[in-house]
């Protein structure tokens, strides 16, 4: 986190706010006047000459967070950096391992990443991979139904299924015949 953070610092101090602004991750985009953030809901924060705290973190593993008090000075949390396919579960899991061996490390990554649900472009860029790529994956992991898509505008909207979630939590006995129990229903 300290070189995420550093590397934003230096950044600032070499090339301006703009140029800060511009690289904060996949998840934050920076179109003057306007920083655009992949949300779970459509809001605007007008800052209104109060300025913006920016503050990197690492337990904000999918999206940014923005703490808005009309009172206060706005803050922005936001996902560090992180190497392609970081995975917030405890490695050598051996859950982790032999999901990553029955669906492929890049499709088991893309079916971790949907804790939360993401578009196509977002799940991409959290994968470190292309759009093209992630729609070949979900397509796979929907089919096999562990992942439900929802179309929204232009985009679509991809999340786990419980099915999905007992898989990559590892609860196989709470499953029988492709029905939830003990309280997956």
């Amino acid at each position: 986190m300290g070189a995420d953070r550093d590397g934003h610092v230096q950044r600032l101090l070499d090339q301006g706010s703009e140029a800060l602004l511009a690289h904060l991750g996949p998840t934050l985009r920076w179109r003057p006047p306007v920083l655009e953030a992949d949300y779970p809901v459509d809001r605007d924060l007008y800052l209104q000459g109060r300025g913006l705290t920016i503050i990197p973190s690492l337990y904000a593993i999918h999206l940014p967070v923005t703490l808005a008090d009309t009172d206060l000075q706005p803050v922005l949390v936001y996902p560090v950096t992180r190497d392609p396919l970081w995975l917030p579960d405890t490695p050598g899991n051996p859950a982790s391992t032999a999901l990553d061996e029955l669906l492929g490390p890049t499709r088991a990554a893309a079916l971790r990443h949907l804790d939360t649900p993401h578009t196509t472009t977002s799940l991409a860029a959290r994968l470190n991979t292309s759009p093209s790529t992630v729609s070949r994956h979900t397509a796979v992991l929907r089919r096999a139904g562990l992942v439900t898509t929802e179309r929204m505008g232009t985009s679509v909207l991809h999340s786990r299924t419980l099915l999905g979630t007992a898989l990559v939590h590892d609860r196989r006995a709470n499953w029988c015949c492709g029905r939830a129990s003990d309280g997956y229903a």
